[in-house]
């Protein structure tokens, strides 16, 4: 199973990468961009104040030019960010669009060699699911989780070496909550990736027993058999919404549980900074703060990895 999804993930970054080598590149340099913008707009902070307000407060010298100058400065960094998020969105989402048409025609190619005993076998509304609500899954990985994922990794390496720039003990202290952070995650990672398999195979059988009963509408009013079907599309409709509500549970309370970690990280680096204030610089405790939006990014760009049908 393991093999089969590695293999899954391999294929699916052959259609990105390979037939859209150059705008995926357009894509990756503007989430690195609009990253290192924030990070380098954040350390602005630190010049602002211990170098202009700090002085200015304690000397009562003029540098209202100078802070100025860096104000704009600062301002043109975010835009720049500003625009490589508006590039790389737009930019992936046509490449979502591309990829999903490609799949779609490469899947009615290759249904075309199949027997005739698998088209038996699947109701047509669960073969119509395949072309949309799967393929839709692989919109949402395509256009929203992976650009989120190499925006949180590159933000956690770099407020990583910023981190350890400043003070290697308090490095060890976010290091290790968030230890504890991605232990709990996998936890309830684990316990919703079921769920998620679930969810996809009952939105097939629900599609297809529509479409067998719409189909066959005339047959099933002449048996009088409207109460059968209505139980049996109850009996459904119970299961998919049982298993919705167990995996869209587990991950609405995911992201909750990463914040009130992240918080309780950030009030710790907090407590021990202040109390090694002389060694530790000031804007540690904000560069740890990014770690948290890392964890929850990535807990949002779970779910459409999770909801892989079991087909």
């Amino acid at each position: 199973m393991q093999k089969n999804k590695q293999g899954t993930l391999t294929r699916l970054l052959s259609y990105i990468v390979k037939r859209h080598r150059g705008a995926f590149t357009f894509v990756v340099v503007c989430v690195l961009i609009n990253v290192l913008c924030s990070m380098i707009g954040s350390l602005f902070v630190q010049v602002i104040i211990d170098d202009y307000i700090l002085h200015m407060l304690q000397t009562g010298e003029d540098l209202f030019a100078g802070l100025m100058s860096l104000l704009i400065v600062m301002a043109v960094v975010y835009l720049i960010g500003s625009l490589g998020t508006l590039f790389y969105n737009r930019v992936i989402a046509i490449i979502g669009q591309k990829v999903l048409k490609e799949i779609r025609d490469d899947l009615f190619t290759k249904m075309q060699t199949f027997p005739i005993r698998f088209f038996d076998t699947h109701t047509h509304g669960d073969i119509m699911s395949v072309y949309t609500n799967d393929t839709d899954t692989l919109r949402q990985l395509i256009a929203q989780s992976m650009p989120a994922l190499i925006s949180a990794s590159v933000t956690l390496v770099f407020s990583f070496c910023v981190m350890l720039h400043f003070n290697l003990w308090l490095t060890l202290v976010v290091v290790a909550l968030s230890v504890l952070m991605t232990f709990v995650g996998s936890r309830l990672l684990r316990r919703s990736r079921r769920y998620f398999a679930k969810q996809q195979t009952s939105i097939g059988q629900l599609n297809g027993y529509i479409e067998e009963i719409f189909g066959g509408l005339k047959v099933v009013k002449v048996f009088c058999h409207e109460e059968a079907s209505r139980k049996k599309m109850r009996e459904i409709n119970e299961t998919l919404f049982g298993n919705a509500m167990q995996a869209g549970g587990t991950s609405i309370v995911m992201m909750p549980v990463l914040s009130g970690f992240g918080n309780l990280q950030y009030l710790v680096v907090a407590i021990l900074g202040g109390a090694m204030a002389r060694s530790a610089p000031a804007p540690f405790p904000r560069q740890s703060g990014r770690w948290c939006p890392f964890w929850v990014s990535f807990a949002s760009s779970l779910p459409p990895l999770r909801r892989r049908p079991s087909r």
